[in-house]
């Protein structure tokens, strides 16, 4: 009987620099061999774009456990698994001000990387737990896909704490996990190693939470950015292909009606024929672009208004803050921001 619950899918980048780690240590033939295992493509090699099977991606790295003929693979490797190599959403979650804004940021969005997986923060008697589970725990060989998800949680908690930082103590949803495993699973990652049933967790002191990050800058990376780049919606009808160009080229000026017409391979009187048949107009396709864009940068909360009015390509930011009033009721100023 197949089962009506949608695969668990998650984002192609989750393999890391494994593809090419075991083709730099192991072969061409047993990167063939261990794609072919799996039931993944080779050309995953050179693109990491759009999702794959969660259940694809625990046979990948337990076949890359089975060809080098060794248990925990992954653990010599735990450093070299960083979440900043997972694109946008990567990014976004590594650009808030403080380790609690940037885990919640992972928290609220991480469908955006596994469809079906948790990630939960939680503090307790000073403690903080932050805890990943993944849909496909129960698959035959996910104990190699755990070693993974752990590095990539203590790579995440680094970003705010330092290269060098390590948890109190890391816990485990592997089954059957044995003194021995234990000792070597502590040596890899320098914490103590427990077991868990449900979830991989990082144990560490909850004031950690409130360290800012050492070299946090602005930047212009909004959640809705982070939609856009994993669901990957390619725009359908005209007014969809103008609005994505405009949102493209709001931070150079580049949005005037023969920018865009020569960016569609058109010409401008044809470009407007169109959208008069359409009942558009394109400076009010530009507006609400423009109109929308602010609200998301305002609401990231990581930008002046001066930056953001840059953004969206105006040169002085007080023409900005009259054409947000005169379109939203609000100056930019008392427009709320989102948390975190």
């Amino acid at each position: 009987m197949v089962s009506s619950n949608p695969i668990s899918m998650i984002s192609a980048l989750s393999l890391g620099p494994m593809p090419e780690l075991v083709q730099r240590e192991m072969g061409d033939r047993a990167l063939n061999r261990v794609f072919r295992t799996s039931g993944l493509t080779g050309d995953l090699l050179y693109t990491r774009e759009g999702f794959i099977p969660q259940p694809a991606l625990v046979r990948f790295f337990d076949a890359i456990a089975k060809e080098a003929g060794e248990r925990w693979v992954l653990g010599p490797w735990v450093d070299a698994i960083q979440i900043s190599d997972y694109g946008l959403w990567g990014d976004w979650v590594l650009s808030a001000r403080t380790l609690r804004a940037g885990l919640l940021r992972g928290c609220n969005s991480i469908q955006l990387h596994g469809t079906r997986d948790t990630l939960s923060l939680l503090t307790q008697s000073g403690k903080a737990e932050f805890s990943y589970t993944f849909a496909s725990a129960a698959t035959r060989g996910y104990g190699e896909l755990a070693i993974g998800g752990a590095a990539a949680l203590v790579s995440y908690c680094r970003a705010y704490l330092g290269p060098h930082w390590r948890p109190d103590q890391i816990d485990l949803n592997i089954p059957n996990l044995t003194h021995v495993d234990l000792e070597r699973l502590e040596t890899w990652f320098g914490c103590r190693i427990g077991r868990s049933k449900t979830c991989i967790r990082l144990i560490f002191r909850q004031d950690l939470l409130s360290v800012r990050q050492k070299h946090w800058r602005p930047n212009a990376i909004t959640y809705e950015d982070v939609i856009r780049d994993r669901l990957d919606n390619h725009p359908a009808t005209l007014t969809d292909q103008i609005r994505d160009i405009v949102r493209r080229n709001l931070p150079s000026g580049m949005t005037s009606i023969e920018d865009v017409a020569r960016a569609l391979g058109t010409s401008v009187r044809t470009l407007q024929h169109r959208l008069r048949t359409d009942g558009e107009s394109y400076r009010s396709i530009v507006k609400t672009v423009r109109i929308e864009r602010a609200k998301e940068l305002l609401q990231g909360g990581d930008l002046s208004i001066t930056a953001i009015a840059f953004e969206l390509g105006y040169e002085h930011a007080p023409h900005f803050t009259r054409m947000f009033n005169e379109e939203v009721g609000v100056p930019p100023s008392r427009f709320p921001s989102k948390t975190p």
